[in-house]
Formats: structure tokens, C-alpha cells, sequence
């Protein structure tokens, strides 16, 4: 794992590094936010390092789980109440991201999230830990669409605006650094809900 130096090459890694292994994924939250206002990572990159994509539970396999775990020298697998709910990995130790600076988010040149989305009855249902779920309406996950982004083609929700403005709010082409989704994002809802209405 060479030549990583910027966001811009970690982008490009992971991207050809998923497509190599031949899964299903997309990219979601602030990566798809920031592809939809600019094409690029450069106006957020000084405070928002991490790349985030979304695999459908389906589309995870043990083989998947255990290449990224030998490929990369940072993997964490992380969820108490549904299994590899939040999969970080980078192209250093974790040890070196946390000897810097405890928030690893901001170390350079990042590092990336694939976050697992559980298909219950009518809605796509995302685990954040604790009682914590993000949803989503079913079309947005059940047919992915296309954009390009930094030089390469990925696939993101169905409908990327109406996902951006059901998660940020409608406002989501303006910036705001300080916007969080635990308290923040507008399609929160708790999991023992998701459990007994959804079937999770």
C-alpha cells in the first residue's frame, strides 16, 4: 500500500480496491454530500477525512470481512446489537492515528467507513449502536444509480438529492460544520421500534 498521500488517492484506492473485490457498494453521508456539491473532497477535507460508503447486509461476506482485515493495517468491526454494523478501515495502524491526535477522523490521509444497511419491511434500516437506527425508504437502496466522482464511477442511492435532504434536511447544499447526526439527522429512529414495527 503506496503512494497514499492525500485524500484524493485514498479515494481512488478504495474504490478500485472494492471494485477489485467485486462487492456491491455506495457511497452515502458526507462523501455522497460532498460529491453532489462539488464533484470533489477539497472544501471539506480539512475537518472531514473519513470516506463513507454502504454495503446492504446481503452483499457482506465472511471472505470480504476477513480481506479487509489482511489488507489493510487499520480494521475495526464494530456493533453490540446487529453484527459488523460499522466496518473503519485505513492505510495506517491505528496506533499511529491515535499517537497523533485522538480524533483519527482528521489525520491524514483518512480513512473509510462502510456502514451496513439491514433490509426490514418497508424501510432500509442503518444500526448507529446503542438504541439507534438512521432509515430509509425502501426504493433508495432496493436499485442503486451512478455518478462520477475524483475520476471514478460509483454507485449511490436511488434518488441522491431526496437522500440528502431525508438525512440533512433541505438545506443540505449549505454548509455547516458543526451539523451532527446524532442530533441532527432528520430520519432517526430508535431500534427496539425498528424490532417490533420492522421486523429487524
Amino acid at each position: 500500500m503506496t503512494n497514499i498521500e492525500t485524500l484524493d488517492d485514498w479515494w481512488k484506492y478504495v474504490v478500485d480496491y472494492l471494485n477489485e473485490k467485486k462487492v456491491t457498494f455506495f457511497v452515502h453521508g458526507s462523501t455522497l454530500l460532498q460529491s453532489v456539491r462539488t464533484k470533489n473532497f477539497t472544501e471539506r477535507q480539512t475537518f472531514d477525512r473519513e470516506l463513507n460508503f454502504g454495503m446492504r447486509a446481503e452483499d457482506i461476506s465472511a471472505q470480504f470481512l476477513s480481506d479487509l482485515k489482511k489488507d489493510f493495517p487499520y480494521f475495526n468491526a464494530t456493533g453490540d446489537k446487529k453484527d459488523n454494523a460499522l466496518i473503519y478501515f485505513g492505510p495506517e495502524p491505528i496506533i499511529k492515528y491515535l499517537s497523533i491526535n485522538k480524533d483519527h477522523w482528521s489525520m491524514k490521509p483518512g480513512i473509510a467507513l462502510i456502514a451496513t444497511f439491514w433490509k426490514a419491511d418497508t424501510k432500509w434500516v442503518e444500526y448507529m449502536g446503542g438504541d439507534v437506527c438512521l432509515t430509509w425508504p425502501r426504493f433508495q437502496l432496493d436499485q442503486l444509480s451512478v455518478m462520477e466522482v475524483n475520476g471514478r464511477r460509483v454507485a449511490t442511492p436511488f434518488d441522491k438529492h431526496a437522500w440528502l435532504s431525508h438525512y440533512f434536511g433541505d438545506d443540505y447544499m449549505i454548509e455547516n460544520q458543526g451539523w451532527h447526526w446524532s442530533q441532527d439527522s432528520h430520519n432517526r429512529e430508535t431500534y427496539e421500534d425498528m424490532v417490533q414495527t420492522e421486523h429487524l
